[in-house]
């Protein structure tokens, strides 16, 4: 068991945590993550899936104001070729916490402020 919980953020859709699935990371490298063989050994993993600020299809989106999700992370896995991380979540219900005051709380990112 690990002594770890995962933080995995997206803007794509507003019930993106909300369903099981496998979330890509692209642009990301799987050794971004420290400790990733330990973690992959561990699963499953608590996690909590954040809603973020970013651009879709050209377009500024803020979801921000959706609340985080309790998640279990089932797998992970990499592409060896990109090394792009990939994490099969599960969803255990969605917390009364809206993500900005999450991450203005506990890590202050600029761009969200």
């Amino acid at each position: 068991m690990s002594d770890r919980v995962l933080v995995l953020y997206t803007h794509w859709s507003e019930d993106y945590w909300t369903r099981a699935r496998e979330a890509p990371y692209p642009g990301r490298s799987y050794r971004e993550l420290p400790e990733w063989d330990k973690l992959v050994n561990s699963c499953p993993l608590p996690a909590l899936g954040v809603y973020i600020k970013g651009r879709l299809k050209g377009e500024h989106v803020d979801r921000t104001h959706k609340e985080i999700v309790y998640l279990k992370v089932t797998g992970m896995r990499f592409n060896e070729g990109t090394e792009q991380p990939y994490f099969r979540i599960e969803p255990i219900r969605e917390s009364s916490i809206p993500s900005k005051v999450f991450w203005n709380r506990f890590l202050r990112p600029a761009y969200l402020q």
